[in-house]
């Protein structure tokens, strides 16, 4: 939690009381999806590893922390004027990142999995974010996920080693400059300190930026070694000079520097060293169109290994990412919600349906027919584990939807949550379309 607020106070000018209100309506979010950090459990699951297999169920989305932000504000009582301008300048920020192609990456129950980014070479392109703010905001979310799963893999490997580069680094380890927010120095400040404490979990950063005088004092005094490359302004060698030992004559030296020629410095060493970098022969790294075909054919296979990813809440437009025909992933992801939702309105008090009754069976065998092609075409284990994502998910946005706003979920509906495995493996069973009908028919009793 700490990291999440220090990646807002890094990336965004907040004044007064907002990163207050930040922190806490952090908190009370992971609560309505019954997260206690006290005992670091989830009332909702017998075991709190049990939540990454769910489809992304018990994690929020941005969407559900501005629904918690507003009624925060709201309970502070602040007058009509400050509550506006509060309310207004964080809703600005966030909603933000729920647009375009930042919403498909921030605004989703699930994202990548970083334990299994430690095994792997692994390049995260940030060129489609033209926003400096948001570039920093992603780069502290990348790192601050990146150093939890290096604590998680150290206690099990204490021999681990991995290395990190960050370019332009002062996206995120920006020199504070009179004038800025004290927020932001302390969101500065937080990442730095976890930069330079990461390497007893076997991490190794290189920190890469052309313009040193950008860059947090701390980010380059607590770096090991120093490769400097040609650089100009006089403050760029002055910052880089101060940490490395260069006296006036070397400093100036820096501008005459060669392609490929720079000066070393590193930790015990009496000076630093000029070296010559091997120039590599027949190396084109100007085709544009070849590396995007790299880019799209990797994203497309771990799109195809963790389809549920990307889309966690399964819109129709899911389907054109599918190489099935168009309205298999659809059927198979959106039928389950709408008949919960048909069933809800129409055996509760004061509703009416708006299908006829021999439209839910149709859709039941449409729901089996997809789940058919996505049997043929996948293994089974796979095709289950994405199923039960699928229904874990369409059921558990039923309930929450009913029960919105409320901060503190009823125990009814904990109970529901307790229920819903059971239901998955009638549906996942069901091979009729009366017996999917019915077991999905069953799920009213959640309601």
């Amino acid at each position: 939690m700490d990291l999440l607020k220090a990646c807002f106070m890094a990336s965004f000018d907040m004044e007064a009381a907002i990163p207050n209100l930040l922190e806490e309506a952090l908190y009370k979010t992971y609560e309505v999806f019954g997260w206690n950090f006290r005992s670091d459990s989830n009332k909702f699951l017998e075991n709190r590893e049990d939540a990454w297999n769910c489809g992304g169920a018990y994690f929020p989305t941005i969407t559900d922390y501005i629904d918690v932000i507003s009624s925060v504000v709201e309970s502070k009582g602040f007058n009509e004027r400050l509550h506006d301008e509060y309310l207004g300048s964080i809703r600005a920020r966030l909603d933000s990142l729920r647009t375009g192609v930042k919403g498909l990456m921030l605004d989703t129950r699930l994202s990548v999995d970083f334990n299994h980014l430690l095994d792997g070479r692994v390049i995260l392109e940030l060129e489609g974010l033209k926003s400096g703010e948001d570039k920093s905001f992603l780069m502290g979310l990348v790192l601050g996920r990146l150093v939890e799963a290096l604590k998680a893999r150290h206690e099990k490997e204490p021999g681990y080693q991995h290395i990190t580069l960050v370019e332009e680094a002062h996206r995120l380890l920006t020199r504070i400059m009179p004038g800025d927010s004290p927020n932001r120095k302390l969101g500065v400040e937080t990442f730095a300190d976890l930069l330079a404490e990461v390497r007893k979990y076997g991490e190794s950063l290189i920190i890469v930026d052309q313009i040193p005088s950008k860059l947090a004092s701390e980010a380059l005094k607590n770096t090991n070694t120093k490769i400097i490359h040609k650089l100009f302004a006089r403050d760029d060698k002055d910052a880089v000079g101060d940490t490395m030992a260069l006296n006036e004559k070397q400093r100036n030296y820096l501008s005459h520097l060669l392609p490929g020629e720079a000066v070393v410095f590193s930790q015990g060493w009496e000076k630093p060293v000029d070296m010559q970098v091997e120039r590599l022969k027949h190396v084109k790294t100007d085709d544009a169109e070849v590396e995007k075909e790299r880019i799209f054919e990797a994203g497309w296979k771990y799109w195809l290994e963790n389809p549920g990813l990307f889309c966690p809440d399964f819109p129709q437009d899911c389907s054109d990412l599918s190489w099935l025909d168009r309205d298999t992933l659809r059927h198979m992801a959106s039928l389950p919600e709408e008949m919960l939702d048909w069933l809800h309105m129409r055996y509760t008090p004061g509703t009416s349906g708006e299908m006829p009754e021999d439209t839910l069976t149709k859709r039941a065998a449409l729901f089996l027919e997809a789940r058919k092609k996505i049997f043929t075409n996948f293994e089974t284990s796979f095709a289950r584990q994405f199923f039960r994502s699928v229904l874990h998910s369409a059921w558990h946005r039923s309930l929450m939807k009913k029960y919105a706003g409320m901060v503190h979920v009823k125990a009814e509906v904990e109970a529901a949550m307790k229920e819903i495995p059971r239901m998955m493996e009638n549906c996942l069973s069901a091979d009729t379309a009366e017996k999917a009908e019915k077991a999905i028919g069953n799920s009213i009793c959640l309601f």
